[in-house]
């Protein structure tokens, strides 16, 4: 992490970056561990606030017990709105903000578009792609959030 992020600053000509985040929690290595290098940076003055993308409550308290967090990333959408039940909460406690990505969902439907194109089914991703795992990758997804937009 520590090479990454010195490339990083090289590369931006900086000395520091004030937000640098963890993007897609690995679940192979604990939070915490992620979250105590990250917080080296900080202390090696890198840094100067941490933050999380697509962590759930759990990893926010394990990883805000280690070094506060600034930021959380997250898909929050017309659609996806899973998280206002227990992340919203969890994150608002100790002062976390939410940066919420695609807040208008993943895909749109043909209303919403200037062309004449006709919205398609999503065709399935090749099953090694992380995308399979995705609810919106879903051939399903474009149908279902048409009913939202009916008048």
């Amino acid at each position: 992490m520590r090479q990454a992020c010195d490339a990083s600053l090289l590369r931006l000509g900086v000395d520091h970056v004030d937000l640098y985040y963890q993007h897609r929690v690995d679940p192979e290595v604990p939070i915490e561990e992620t979250v105590g290098a990250m917080a080296g940076l900080v202390e090696a003055g890198k840094v100067r606030h941490l933050g999380l993308s697509e962590a759930g409550a759990e990893t926010l308290r394990r990883a805000t017990a280690v070094h506060p967090i600034a930021a959380l990333q997250t898909e929050w959408s017309l659609w996806s709105r899973e998280l206002e039940t227990e992340i919203v909460p969890t994150a608002r406690l100790p002062g976390i903000g939410l940066v919420a990505y695609s807040p208008l969902g993943r895909s749109r439907p043909r209303t919403w578009r200037a062309s004449a194109t006709p919205c398609r089914a999503a065709s399935p991703p090749a099953p090694a792609t992380r995308r399979r795992r995705w609810r919106c990758s879903t051939a399903e997804n474009p149908r279902r959030r048409r009913t939202y937009l009916r008048p």
